[in-house]
């Protein structure tokens, strides 16, 4: 093989490493740059966070989150692994755990979604999805809902409850556990 094929297949390889160097960075900066229009970015996102609400110097409730994104147009707050703890006007605490949380701070709405668990003085429900009204601490459950009191269980389809679990409306209601037919009301 003469002198000149060796530099010709010496010059394609060059060609060859330099395109694919080329392509890939190319790849790199057109992701980067459609990244940045994107309009389903947040605004603001924070690992391992805790937010305090207060009112008058008393503390309402702490959510804390592994991650939240923020949206500041909808004033919407997404969280991950969240757990909130609220202190109720009686001085009883309530708390809600879920694996993802939406935030809509116009309504004053948190919505729970994953393995929610809420937990007070007078029991714990569990749901796969719930809603917690800010407004007036009313929780509704959509879908199926598991109450847990002292020895007894309940099951419903959905749910209304106060934040305490005290005042409960459950939809399809079925039970395990024993009472006593002295505390039984027909």
């Amino acid at each position: 093989m003469g002198k000149h094929w060796k530099n010709f297949f010496t010059i394609c390889k060059i060609l060859i490493i330099s395109s694919i160097f080329f392509s890939i960075a190319c790849n790199k900066q057109s992701e980067a740059d459609s990244s940045e229009f994107d309009n389903k970015l947040p605004d603001e996102e924070s690992e391992n966070v805790v937010i305090t609400a207060t009112s008058n110097n008393n503390t309402e409730w702490i959510l804390n989150a592994k991650k939240i994104k923020r949206f500041y147009d909808e004033k919407n707050v997404f969280g991950d692994s969240v757990f909130v703890k609220i202190f109720n006007e009686d001085n009883s605490i309530t708390t809600i755990a879920c694996d993802n949380a939406e935030v809509d701070d116009i309504s004053n709405i948190l919505t729970g979604k994953g393995n929610v668990t809420v937990v007070s003085s007078s029991g714990i429900m569990k749901t796969p999805y719930l809603i917690w009204d800010r407004n007036t601490d009313e929780l509704f459950a959509k879908e199926r809902v598991k109450l847990v009191r002292d020895d007894n269980t309940i099951y419903g389809k959905e749910m209304k409850s106060d934040i305490k679990l005290n005042r409960i409306e459950l939809t399809e209601v079925s039970a395990e556990g024993t009472i006593d037919e002295k505390e039984f009301n027909w």
